[in-house]
């Protein structure tokens, strides 16, 4: 709404708007998700999820749903995507040898790979991936959905 707002206005405001100082938000931003649950304690904690603060979702969007479906309270880990490149060289590759997103942290333990993730949280709650062999096949088809 912001950027719209200065595209509609006069040149001569949005000039009176750049000299008030406005400051972007440090990044990575952080920001706590929800409040702690049962579903806390089933995974383990309090999962950080790294990822990229941007429009698309991505894969680690279909954690997030996993996650805000099952009522569990998450850090989420942001970097904007002028910043992404020093991090991912740095955290990241600390993190995730192959240097890839998202990569969540949870109680000193690191995962990646967002399919390995969902199948592991998946388990952990013991829901979410099917009893039949066809309710397991949907559920495997709208993890694709985010890569397709």
């Amino acid at each position: 709404m912001l950027f719209t707002t200065l595209l509609t206005q006069e040149p001569r405001t949005r000039q009176a708007y750049k000299q008030t100082n406005h400051k972007k938000p440090k990044m990575p931003a952080t920001h706590r998700i929800g409040q702690e649950s049962a579903a806390n304690k089933a995974i383990g904690g309090v999962p950080t999820i790294h990822y990229l603060d941007f429009m698309s979702r991505g894969r680690g969007q279909v954690v997030r749903l996993l996650w805000i479906d099952a009522g569990i309270a998450f850090d989420d880990v942001r970097y904007n995507n002028a910043e992404y490149p020093d991090y991912k060289r740095t955290k990241i590759a600390e993190m995730n040898p192959n240097a890839t997103i998202p990569v969540v942290e949870l109680n000193g333990r690191i995962l990646v790979q967002s399919y390995a993730m969902l199948r592991h949280f998946a388990r952990l709650l013991g829901k979410y991936e099917g009893e039949s062999e066809e309710e397991k096949y949907w559920a495997d088809a709208m993890c694709d959905l985010t890569i397709d």
